[in-house]
């Protein structure tokens, strides 16, 4: 089958037949991903970056509210939306409050309403990406000088007689500001439990945080990127 334009959407239930039925309204148009509980769906969204996420409230370990408070950390871009039962309604209040969803629907929910709340969320999709513009990488870039001082400062990256560290490794000024305050933590000898506190944030927040680093930098390890930083050979 022919790839969908939009998307991409993660749907996640615990249920197949409501998988079933929201597959069957929405693969015509969007490119979908399926997950049945919430570690699967922060499985695949560290995998795949996602436009929006459509979840389910009640799901047997962590259940749609936890998920979408999860995603506002590690995917801030991707879009909330939470599913919710008839007697939900304080919860999504909840949703749209602590997790920042961009809204909720009651299940079961007309295919019209459904499409609605979607092409509203990829309009706000559209928009967050906007802000990436040009003044947004001036400040990125102002952070990321901000913190490659730091780490020079703090942990004394070996540079060797290079007095400007992106001439050194360009990639350090793709790294983003809470990217740098994990690396800086990792580089003092602290681990990812460690990070997590020290940050106000998960575990999984903190892994998540690492990959995006070990992609940027080309690294495999949390081992390998302190011998980079640190200049050993």
């Amino acid at each position: 089958m022919q790839r969908a334009q939009r998307g991409p959407i993660l749907i996640v239930d615990d249920e197949p037949r409501v998988l079933s039925g929201l597959r069957r309204i929405l693969e015509d148009q969007w490119e979908l991903l399926e997950a049945s509980s919430g570690d699967e769906a922060l499985d695949v969204l560290l995998a795949e970056p996602m436009a929006i996420i459509l979840t389910d409230l009640v799901m047997p370990g962590m259940d749609g509210l936890r998920l979408l408070q999860r995603v506002a950390e590690c995917s801030p871009d991707t879009v909330r939306i939470l599913l919710t039962g008839r007697g939900d309604y304080n919860v999504a209040v909840r949703a749209v409050n602590e997790a920042r969803a961009f809204g909720f629907l009651r299940k079961p929910c007309q295919p019209h309403e459904l499409e609605t709340m979607l092409d509203q969320a990829e309009t706000e999709h559209d928009k967050r990406h906007q802000r990436s513009g040009a003044e947004e990488r001036v400040e990125h870039l102002q952070r990321s000088l901000k913190g490659i001082a730091r780490l020079v400062e703090q942990v004394g990256i070996g540079l060797g007689e290079v007095t400007d560290p992106v001439q050194a490794l360009p990639e350090l000024a793709t790294l983003s500001e809470r990217e740098w305050d994990v690396v800086r933590l990792l580089l003092k000898g602290h681990r990812v439990p460690n990070i997590a506190r020290a940050l106000g944030i998960s575990t999984h927040t903190v892994r998540s945080h690492l990959r995006r680093v070990f992609q940027k930098l080309e690294v495999k390890s949390q081992e390998e990127l302190v011998e980079r930083l640190r200049g050993v050979p």
